[in-house]
């Protein structure tokens, strides 16, 4: 199996595009590395890799 990179925003629009409004364009450019590729993605990595992104962005983000 061949590791692959691709951005959130692809990952989303193919999988879950109706997220795809909900997310920031800095969320959306993260680059993510697939260890199998993404034809190996299911439902369920999907939602963990969008979750992963969210958090890893809001980490210092200070809410007022």
């Amino acid at each position: 199996m061949q590791m692959e990179t691709v951005t959130l925003s692809r990952i989303v629009k193919k999988y879950i595009p109706e997220l795809y409004p909900t997310l920031t364009p800095k969320e959306l450019n993260t680059k993510i590395v697939l260890r199998d590729g993404e034809h190996q993605l299911d439902a369920e990595d999907v939602i963990e890799i969008v979750q992963r992104s969210i958090c890893e962005h809001q980490k210092y983000s200070l809410i007022q």
